[in-house]
């Protein structure tokens, strides 16, 4: 195993290891209107730092197929980059990138496990 800084998730500010819930009790609003607080990592600097890190495991094993394991955060920035139109990336889901000379394409949306299914629609079950 082999741990790449770069694919952490965003750094959330102040909201670090708050729940939605939480997050809208301590800060009504914010996340419905789209406002972030201070310290929150932008898209940008999330996308930049993604990059990195593929491209820096693409070099040290050219060639090769890996399973790259992020948050759905990451996920989910990396694949508005690639222009693909995705909502909030499902627990157990993945997407397959491919590189070549031009940089990452994206392959189909992986779902390992259909939480739904397993749930019963109740993610207190999980």
């Amino acid at each position: 195993m082999v741990v790449v800084e770069q694919l952490r998730e965003r750094s959330a500010g102040p909201w670090s290891g708050l729940t939605r819930i939480d997050i809208d009790n301590q800060y009504p609003g914010h996340l419905a209107s789209g406002q972030r607080p201070d310290g929150y990592e932008s898209d940008a600097s999330l996308l930049a730092r993604t990059i990195d890190g593929l491209d820096q495991l693409a070099a040290d094993y050219p060639g090769a197929t890996l399973l790259v394991v992020a948050h759905g955060g990451v996920i989910h920035n990396l694949e508005q980059h690639l222009g693909l139109e995705s909502g909030r990336v499902p627990n157990l889901a993945g997407r397959v990138l491919v590189r070549d000379e031009e940089g990452w394409l994206p392959g189909e949306q992986l779902l390992l496990v259909d939480i739904d299914r397993i749930s019963g629609g109740d993610p207190n079950r999980i």
